[in-house]
């Protein structure tokens, strides 16, 4: 998309060849994608994380190519309906798994390949400090907000409390100043 004149072109490679959560009929998807994708507003460059998985992968503006970043973590069972975001006041990348928490990496150059991801807090799972309750295990949103400079997330199946992830790292729950109690995904 151009802002400039308001047009839209077509993207070749816009779909990654190693996103292999599901391929019907012999031709690539992302399948259920959800919130698994965000893009840089700095670069302009797209992340795409795969459904069910660890694997992310970058989409490159300038090249108009993919490539594979450092996955999250192995070991963990990752939701199908996470939610991926792009963080531009901490210039990283944060995913919220219903299940398992929020986890951030940080860019350097829109690199996704330099850092590790870092869990910053547990939602369902449990196990870390702090633990975001009351969050939803499936269907969870994510959505940057330049108004507080943070990351609104949460929501999901009930009962799908709301928190902010500050730009200083921290957490705070917003479902108790004024903000609806829970956003429900339809369906």
């Amino acid at each position: 998309y151009t802002e400039s004149n308001n047009t839209w072109d077509e993207a070749a490679n816009v779909v990654p060849n190693f996103d292999t959560a599901w391929s019907p009929s012999g031709y690539l998807s992302t399948g259920h994608d959800y919130h698994n994708d965000t893009a840089s507003t700095v670069t302009g460059d797209v992340y795409h994380k795969q459904n069910s998985s660890g694997k992310v992968m970058r989409w490159n503006a300038a090249s108009n190519s993919w490539s594979q970043c450092t996955p999250l973590p192995s070991g963990v069972s990752w939701q199908v309906t996470a939610a991926l975001e792009y963080f531009p006041d901490r210039n990283s990348l944060v995913m919220l798994d219903g299940d398992w928490g929020v986890w951030e990496q940080v860019l350097v150059n829109g690199d996704c390949t330099v850092n590790s991801w870092v869990q910053r807090a547990s939602t369902v799972g449990g196990g870390f400090s702090p633990q975001l309750t009351g969050t939803g295990d499936y269907n969870v949103q994510s959505k940057y907000s330049a108004r507080c400079h943070c990351i609104v997330l949460g929501g999901g199946k009930s009962p799908g409390v709301l928190y902010r992830y500050n730009s200083n790292g921290t957490f705070s729950n917003v479902s108790s100043s004024g903000a609806p109690r829970a956003i429900l995904v339809p369906g």
